[in-house]
């Protein structure tokens, strides 16, 4: 097997996700109030059995533009666990987390006792049968795009800035490191190195073959760059672009308003070019000549990678009215995953975004017709949008880029 990525739009040959399981039928309405200690940073209840359809949508575009190499989270995992050690190591790393944040006390013979199959229930639910073990479910592991960064070689293993995300980075962490999938891949563990600082996936951008781009924001401080700088040097990227986000749960990462989607294309939520937000998203750290300390820049990421020579067509999410684009970034349509320059996956109920895109070129195409004719699609030079439906994946704030890891993309 083998890992590489090196931007956000080579041809993808390897991809990890997670369906949504049992974890959402233990969400409820106390851990959807984002000023509640339970917030569980999930904004609604979903109905689990329509938001797994909708997520094996995604899966089979996954699937079959890959040739079989999408991966589910699960499936890994209980491979790992099957082994009595590790079992036992990622049990005692799950309860000493709870100890710390809950001064909580478990058993650990309670869970070392399970079956694989029951011990990952109560490792997403929190409960082993009606007794409750840890304190919450983890329904945002569907988000696999945080809990882990290919960059370029080496696998980055996140560590959440929020309590209850944290758990879905000890089971990566133990997934990456004992897999034999991934023997042979560095991993490099955030948390083991800067144990006083945070940084998810959803603020990198591999952008492509010398740029990244990483939000400032909520969850990923400027000093976790900084501390990544030398990892990110020396895989060969030359300039870090940091970009200083609104600390506010409508932008929680990067990806969240800007994604690339073609060499050079990328959608973009337009309000974060214009004045109102100028305060907030004109301050841009730069990173580069192998320097360690970034230079400040007062202006737009669409100005400085102009500067940097790229030349980019930005293409609205929303359109042109501000109603629209507001509606639409909230259900994550800035938030598109690229196959390959150009192919792209997206949410059908972000119509005027659909709308822009054909304007710019691009077909679209649902899903269904995707899979039963993908053959000629995959060699088709024509820019596609491949459109799935997502009205219960998009109530957790996080589109198709959120809901996918890419491990091994093939370079352009």
């Amino acid at each position: 097997m083998q890992y590489k990525v090196n931007s956000e739009d080579g041809p993808l040959r390897f991809v990890i996700t997670h369906s949504p399981g049992i974890e959402h039928d233990y969400v409820s309405p106390e851990n959807l109030n984002e000023n509640n200690d339970n917030y569980l940073l999930f904004d609604d209840l979903i109905q689990t059995d329509k938001a797994r359809d909708e997520h094996r949508q995604l899966y089979n575009i996954l699937h079959h533009f890959t040739d079989g190499n999408c991966f589910e989270f699960i499936d890994l995992l209980k491979v790992v666990i099957s082994d009595k050690q590790t079992k036992e190591k990622l049990i005692i790393d799950c309860i000493k987390l709870e100890e710390d944040i809950y001064d909580s006390k478990i058993d650990p013979n309670i869970l070392i006792s399970l079956t694989p199959d029951d011990l990952i229930k109560v490792l997403l639910t929190g409960y082993n049968n009606n007794e409750k073990i840890f304190k919450n479910p983890i329904p945002n592991l569907i988000f696999t795009r945080d809990i882990a960064v290919c960059i370029g070689n080496t696998l980055l293993i996140t560590w959440s800035k929020k309590d209850v995300r944290k758990r879905e980075n000890i089971l990566a962490k133990h997934v990456f490191e004992n897999h034999i999938f991934f023997k042979s891949m560095r991993v490099f563990d955030f948390h083991q190195n800067f144990p006083d600082l945070t940084i998810e996936g959803g603020d990198i951008l591999i952008f492509d073959e010398s740029r990244i781009c990483i939000g400032i924001s909520e969850r990923t401080p400027l000093e976790s760059i900084k501390k990544l700088v030398k990892l990110f040097y020396e895989e060969n990227f030359s300039t870090i672009f940091a970009i200083d986000l609104p600390k506010k749960r409508a932008l929680m990462h990067l990806d969240t308003i800007f994604t690339k989607i073609n060499t050079n294309e990328a959608l973009i939520f337009p309000p974060i070019l214009e004045e109102k937000y100028l305060n907030k998203l004109n301050t841009i750290f730069k990173f580069s000549d192998g320097e360690f300390e970034p230079k400040k820049i007062s202006k737009n990421i669409l100005d400085v990678l102009l500067d940097s020579g790229l030349s980019m067509n930005f293409i609205k999410c929303g359109s042109n009215k501000i109603i629209d684009q507001l509606r639409e970034q909230w259900t994550d349509g800035a938030n598109a995953f690229a196959l390959s320059p150009g192919k792209i996956i997206g949410y059908d109920c972000n119509k005027r975004t659909i709308e822009e895109l054909k304007k710019a070129g691009y077909i679209e195409i649902d899903a269904f017709k995707y899979i039963n004719n993908y053959k000629k699609y995959n060699l088709s030079k024509k820019k596609i949008i491949i459109t799935f439906n997502g009205s219960e994946l998009s109530r957790g704030r996080g589109g198709p880029r959120c809901l996918t890891l890419p491990l091994f993309r093939l370079e352009k």
